[in-house]
């Protein structure tokens, strides 16, 4: 299209309105004076392109060679690495095991001692209380300190005096209007 707009603009006929019997000098002749240059063009342009093709390839042909290359020294340096790094990530293995086996037996402690402030607590409001008592008496006997726990207070009481519930150490009441709830020692 750009081309035709260009012949048209160059004052040469249009191939299309080029007249079949005219001598050497007509449009015919004109037009394959154009088509000469045309395809030199054209040529030069593919020339070009192959060129750089070829060198896109080579970049690519030596960049698969440094990958290969560095593969090859990362498996080495990991293989070095590891005999000696195995004994580390064993040690490493046994300390967080350590770690975990320790912060379990401390949850499990804190819990244990917080199970025995409630039962404590339970007993001295004379064995029926609300949340908020036993956090009270809890916190007026200093029997367990709240600041090692990550959850509210009122939460740890919670959860703490429903498994006691599961275990059938404590009961839970209701107040007679359903607002409140109250827990009480389970009689054995």
């Amino acid at each position: 299209m750009a081309f035709r707009r260009q012949l048209q603009h160059s004052g040469l006929p249009n191939s299309r309105t080029a007249n079949v019997g005219d001598d050497g000098d007509g449009p015919s002749a004109r037009s394959e004076s154009i088509r000469e240059p045309a395809e030199e063009s054209v040529r030069g342009v593919v020339s070009i392109m192959q060129a750089e093709l070829d060198s896109l390839f080579e970049q690519t042909l030596e960049l698969r060679h440094r990958i290969r290359k560095l593969r090859r020294t990362l498996r080495k340096f990991l293989v070095t690495k590891n005999s000696s790094r195995g004994r580390q990530s064993r040690k490493l293995h046994h300390s967080r095991a350590a770690a975990s086996r320790a912060n379990g037996h401390k949850i499990r402690t804190l819990h244990e001692l917080l199970e025995r402030a409630c039962r404590i607590a339970l007993m001295e409001a004379g064995g029926e209380a609300s949340i908020e008592q036993i956090q009270s008496l809890i916190v007026r006997r200093d029997s367990f300190s709240f600041d090692a726990l990550d959850d509210e207070p009122l939460a740890a009481i919670a959860r703490t005096l429903q498994m006691m519930i599961q275990t059938g150490e404590v009961r839970c009441l209701s107040s007679e209007d359903g607002s409140q709830l109250r827990y009480a020692i389970a009689a054995r």
